[in-house]
């Protein structure tokens, strides 16, 4: 929940201002698309156990530090066992998201648009990661952008995969947006993952193909 917060005060799920209200989760529930009729993958809900927050304003804190002010606008009860099959393609607990959904979030959830009280993504994921805004910023005016999303350290296959694509796409970049966040029982951890971007950017090889057509976000999700 804290990396949602972060992410709802910097940004990164635009156009969400705030944790989903009723007609936005129902709405993606259904058919992967908020209210607005913008489409959005998952629900970016905050759990509580009973409806007593509503019409209150909440302080979010983590690890000692004060991230957001939330407008407790609506406690709504969920469709949990169709949130499941919607979100992940089935009901069964195998799938360890499901199983959190049914067996670890709360009854209700409640929604309502977030204040930003922490600037960054420093006080959940420490310092390195970029804003949206900020990653916007550094990339360069007139030339087409080609973006590559990555969970896992970076080995050839995905490397040979940029490289033609920059050959690929006239007069490109490539964007490279290594994530990271919770992780699953015998994942490879986030800093971890990061790291060998970090590493692969002063291997001499590296250097030599991608040349300054490669830029490293540095973000996190």
């Amino acid at each position: 929940q804290a990396c949602d917060v972060s992410l709802l005060i910097n940004g990164g799920f635009s156009p969400l201002k705030g944790f989903m209200k009723k007609a936005d989760y129902e709405s993606l529930v259904a058919n992967m698309r908020l209210a607005s009729g913008h489409l959005f993958g998952l629900p970016v809900v905050l759990d509580v156990a009973d409806e007593s927050l509503k019409g209150k304003k909440v302080l979010l804190t983590y690890a000692g530090t004060n991230l957001a002010v939330l407008e407790a606008e609506e406690v709504f009860k969920p469709d949990k066992v169709k949130e499941a099959k919607a979100s992940y393609g089935t009901t069964s607990t195998e799938h360890p998201s499901v199983a959190e959904l049914f067996s670890e979030l709360g009854k209700f959830y409640l929604g309502g648009k977030v204040h930003g009280l922490a600037k960054g993504f420093d006080a959940v994921w420490g310092k390195g990661f970029q804003t949206p805004a900020q990653v916007r910023a550094s990339l360069p005016k007139g030339k087409q952008v080609v973006a590559f999303q990555n969970r896992n350290p970076v080995h050839k296959a995905h490397f040979e995969l940029l490289v033609h694509a920059n050959k690929d796409v006239e007069n490109s970049i490539i964007l490279v947006h290594p994530t990271c966040g919770p992780t699953q029982p015998g994942d490879i951890d986030g800093a971890t993952r990061i790291k060998t971007y970090e590493v692969l950017q002063q291997e001499p090889e590296y250097k030599k193909w991608a040349g300054e057509n490669f830029l490293y976000s540095g973000s996190c999700c």
